[in-house]
């Protein structure tokens, strides 16, 4: 499963109430603050998911609107993450 899968799945399961789910059935590039699917508790509910899932530590200089805004956003992130953990 790729990460954007990996996110959306979390999010509908774990975090986002059933009228957040409609809108991440198929789009990757919702805004998921400004249409209200997630909130600062659900932030802090997938630092933690991307942090123990795929073992990245997500800094609070990472917690920014503009990464956490989209799906594609919060998998770049942890794609980004990935990379730099791997080239320690």
């Amino acid at each position: 499963m790729e990460v954007v899968d990996e996110l959306r799945h979390y999010l509908c399961t774990e975090v986002i109430v059933e009228s957040g789910s409609t809108l991440l059935a198929s789009e990757t590039n919702v805004n998921l603050i400004s249409e209200g699917v997630i909130d600062s508790l659900a932030i802090m509910k997938l630092v933690s998911f991307m942090e123990s899932h795929w073992g990245v530590t997500i800094s609070d200089a990472d917690i920014t609107p503009e990464n956490f805004a989209t799906l594609d956003s919060l998998a770049a992130l942890v794609n980004r993450r990935r990379l730099k953990g791997s080239g320690s």
